[in-house]
């Protein structure tokens, strides 16, 4: 029934901060890169159209001044430039992109050709420079060469990048990672000494420097904190099991006395056996106090004397003509359990459901106690439903009777020994119950 806790997980990132800083210097890298060449790639396009128009502009003013001294047209000093005039024969592909965009002064012909086109004067006729430029684009013909150079100089960049970044995180993340490995190999009752996280961090000036600092005067406050705990928990050992001892050897020795009658020593009876559970449960409570890997001794315990303790002791809190409890356990029946930790959960499950059964028609309250599939079940009637968040709600209410302290204790002794309880809420009735080994 009880389990050791699991050992702390010791977690691995899934993206390294040191793997998200290389892709971020690579990617800013190629970002650069594909815009320099984008730059690049229109700057020469530019100057190559700029320089085969600024012929073209040569040519038509000296057209325009043969034109206006001699009143004639010249032939263009250039062979791969033609004059034309009026409707003469364009090219197919210049015919097809004038008549696509009539202001289009740039076509690409078959066969590799390219064309510049540049108009002289509109009237009385039109007058056209008709420039065949194939083999003025100097930088068509560079592309394969230029396109090598771009990409050996990414790549060179693309390297640069990764180099780079590597250097930087790993002077960024290798103090972040001692940190982290500091602060995962903190145990709970093993808690560092003062400055061993800013020690971690190197004790540097920058944010990584500043969080070893905040988490080494946190773990300093929680160290204080368990150690005053811890002082507060030997100081109620001592201080409540001494009067409990003088308290219970009183009772026994108040026992010998045939004097007292009848009605005495019942409640010297009860007197001693609230001691000597009273002493009990405090020993659990301080063991639940304890470190997780001192799980309690377990032992054969006979289930149903147990219970029957338990409603005596309850029923004098909860005397109610009304209320009626129905025992369906096994007077054989025993289970493997620490004897302190099953008398603490029935106190508390038996006294919350004694409390707060609902009365039916003939305003009677009953609570029923069975063990059905492995688990003790104890249920009594209510009104509204009990989830398990309306449970740890409402244990966390100081000022709740029979919802507060008991039932936080309980859900603390189950999380604590890996007791599985269960809330449930049917045809009416709340049944909290939690799984029993029987012997």
């Amino acid at each position: 029934m009880f389990k050791q806790p699991d050992q702390p997980i010791r977690l691995r990132p899934k993206h390294t901060l040191k793997r998200r800083l290389m892709i971020a210097f690579a990617l800013f890298a190629l970002c650069l890169m594909t815009l320099f060449t984008l730059y690049a790639l229109a700057f020469a396009y530019t100057v190559e159209d700029a320089y085969l128009e600024q012929g073209l502009e040569m040519e038509a003013e000296r057209q325009l001044a043969a034109q206006s001294s001699q009143q004639q047209w010249l032939q263009p000093l250039d062979p791969n430039t033609q004059l034309l005039i009026g409707d003469a024969d364009f090219p197919p592909a210049v015919v097809r992109g004038l008549e696509d965009n009539p202001r289009r002064r740039e076509f690409a012909g078959a066969q590799g050709r390219h064309y510049h086109l540049y108009r002289i004067q509109s009237k009385p006729k039109t007058v056209w420079l008709l420039a065949e430029v194939s083999d003025r684009l100097v930088f068509r013909r560079m592309r394969a060469g230029v396109a090598k150079i771009v990409g050996w100089s990414a790549g060179i960049a693309m390297l640069a990048a990764l180099l780079i970044g590597w250097l930087i995180a790993r002077r960024t993340t290798e103090p972040l990672s001692r940190l982290v490995e500091a602060v995962t190999a903190i145990e709970p009752g093993q808690l560092p000494e003062s400055h061993a996280l800013q020690h971690a961090g190197s004790a540097r000036d920058d944010e990584v420097g500043v969080l070893s600092q905040s988490l080494d005067a946190m773990v300093q406050r929680v160290r204080a904190f368990v150690e005053r705990e811890q002082e507060f928990t030997r100081d109620v050992s001592h201080e409540l099991r001494t009067p409990l001892s003088v308290i219970r050897s009183a009772s026994e020795r108040l026992a010998q006395d045939n004097t007292l009658g009848t009605t005495a020593q019942g409640q010297l009876t009860a007197i001693r056996l609230s001691t000597a559970r009273l002493q009990q449960v405090i020993g659990t409570l301080l063991g639940l106090a304890r470190e997780p890997d001192s799980a309690p001794e377990t032992a054969t315990v006979a289930l149903l004397p147990t219970l029957e303790q338990v409603i005596i002791e309850q029923s004098t809190w909860h005397d109610d003509p009304n209320l009626d409890l129905l025992v369906e356990v096994e007077p054989g029946t025993k289970v493997v359990i620490n004897q302190g930790v099953l008398e603490v959960l029935l106190s508390n499950l038996i006294g919350n459901a004694m409390s707060h059964a609902q009365a039916d028609g003939k305003q009677r309250r009953r609570v029923r106690i069975r063990i059905a599939n492995g688990r003790l079940c104890i249920s009594n009637p209510s009104r509204t439903g009990l989830s398990k968040a309306d449970f740890q709600t409402y244990q966390r209410r100081a000022n709740s009777t029979g919802f507060g302290l008991g039932l936080s204790i309980v859900e603390r002794l189950c999380e604590r020994f890996s007791i599985g309880l269960n809330v449930e809420h049917a045809a009416g009735l709340v049944t909290i119950s939690f799984p029993v080994s029987e012997s």
